[in-house]
């Protein structure tokens, strides 16, 4: 009985040592990175805030100021009418199509669907973008080879006028070619401002002369058509770009009279 006794506390003793040797459970920690979450469709940084188009934002535009109206981007304000981009303090915005400044028939004649981005900048650095303090700039996808063809119409019936532009583009590797032709006319009959005018002087007796001059338009008609003819090739790399362009612009007023 005592041996047996011994052998069990010599069997707790053994345990007891090897307790001691096996280490406390420990978890290990690992610091992880910050994470940063950003929009998909926009990401904005104090010089540069940058935004991508949606797909149906795209389908429902025709052209660059309708998308930018569709888009709705807090730092401007967009006059689809007037076809003008202020700030929200009303400064003019520059707009820019890959780095190029861009006229209005270039705006009136780009595809919506080849839109990737749109940046607005505040006092941009980039030389290409002439020292202009606020500019939106649409970058476009690049082709590889291939390119487009557009055509445009539009009128007012009540102010008597109209645009048509015909526009088409061609790219091959890092030249891009493109030619519009547009035509803006104005047929406004009745035109202009009665005036009355009254011419007082002074007579001899110390009385006052009256004489009243009567300008009344009875009839007036005016047409007019505003030919614009242009073509570019530029040459374009991520950190440069180079264009040529060549334009003819003609007025031909065929009729201009009043009654």
């Amino acid at each position: 009985m005592k041996q047996i006794i011994c052998t069990l506390i010599m069997c707790l003793a053994y345990l007891a040592l090897e307790a001691q040797n096996i280490e406390n459970d420990t978890i290990k920690g690992q610091q992880l990175n910050e994470v940063v979450i950003e929009g998909e469709m926009q990401n904005v940084k104090p010089a540069v805030s940058t935004y991508i188009p949606g797909g149906n934002q795209k389908k429902s535009s025709q052209d660059a100021i309708d998308l930018l109206s569709q888009m709705g981007i807090p730092h401007i304000q967009v006059n689809p009418v007037s076809n003008t981009v202020l700030t929200l303090n009303g400064q003019p915005v520059s707009i820019y199509i890959d780095m190029q400044p861009a006229t209005q028939e270039q705006l009136e004649a780009l595809r919506p669907e080849d839109v990737r981005k749109v940046e607005y900048l505040a006092y941009p650095t980039d030389p290409r973008y002439q020292h202009k303090p606020y500019v939106v700039n649409f970058s476009l996808r690049r082709y590889e080879f291939g390119g487009y063809s557009k055509l445009t119409g539009r009128g007012n019936i009540m102010a008597g006028s109209g645009s048509g532009l015909a526009y088409g583009k061609l790219a091959y590797k890092r030249m891009t070619y493109d030619m519009i032709v547009s035509d803006k006319y104005t047929d406004r009959h009745n035109q202009g401002t009665d005036r009355t005018q009254i011419f007082r002087f002074p007579a001899n007796d110390g009385t006052m002369n009256e004489v009243t001059r009567e300008n009344k338009i009875g009839y007036s008609r005016l047409q007019q058509n505003n030919l614009g003819i242009s073509f570019r090739a530029i040459y374009g790399t991520d950190k440069m770009s180079i264009s040529n362009i060549l334009s003819l612009d003609a007025t031909n007023r065929p009729r201009l009279n009043s009654n």
